[in-house]
């Protein structure tokens, strides 16, 4: 009971400091842009990112899944308090001394107004890129990436053993091939070999010089035909 009593005091606090930030801040962009209707618009742009983006980003606080986004709610929570707390001090300035404080008035009108607004846009993407189920199909991707890298290359692997096994099968047929080939012909060849060897040794050396001769002179005879 305590605590949610302390909680709604301490908002009762500093909602109405918000509401009187947000229209100070409102009023520095409608009186230095000359209160057109793009001065309306990014008046509306800067309420968001200041003291809007310090009630919006305390609510995300306590609503985040990670400890990073807990990290960029917090210092935006800090970042928005420093710029809401520039640009009261800038439309104070207004009306103290405008002429002696135009260019702090400049600097924050226009380029811290403008930082904030981006740091905030940052600030949403950086968290939702935060968050842990992003970060789980990251995960996921990245392991089914390395699972394909790993069955690609296993198939590359079997493709290389398989030609390998292919060139030497076709090693192995070819040696076989010629293997029989020598043999076959060295058959067809010892019976031939042998059966001139035997007929020269039916023949005595009488007969062999007796052939001889008679030979020569039927070659002659048929030259001379």
């Amino acid at each position: 009971m305590g605590s949610k009593s302390a909680k709604f005091f301490v908002r009762l606090v500093i909602y109405p400091l918000t509401l009187y930030s947000a229209f100070r801040n409102y009023n520095l962009i409608q009186t230095t842009m000359s209160g057109d209707a793009f001065a309306f618009v990014a008046g509306l742009f800067a309420l968001a990112a200041l003291d809007g983006g310090v009630l919006l980003w305390t609510e995300i606080a306590f609503r985040v899944d990670s400890e990073t986004q807990d990290k960029i709610a917090k210092s935006m929570v800090i970042v928005d308090l420093v710029g809401a707390l520039l640009g009261v001090v800038a439309d104070t300035m207004l009306y103290v001394n405008r002429a002696g404080f135009i260019d702090t008035i400049t600097i924050v009108s226009v380029y811290a107004v403008s930082a904030a607004i981006f740091l905030n846009l940052g600030a949403g993407f950086a968290y939702f890129l935060a968050d842990p189920e992003n970060e789980l199909r990251s995960e996921e991707k990245r392991l089914d990436r390395e699972a394909r890298m790993k069955q690609r290359l296993a198939e590359l692997e079997q493709r290389a053993a398989r030609r390998e096994a292919e060139a030497a099968r076709l090693n192995l047929e070819t040696s076989a091939l010629r293997s029989a080939t020598t043999s076959a012909l060295l058959g067809v060849a010892q019976p031939v070999l042998s059966s001139n060897s035997d007929g020269n040794a039916g023949k005595s050396d009488v007969e062999m010089a007796v052939e001889g001769p008679t030979s020569a002179p039927k070659a002659t005879k048929k030259r001379a035909t």
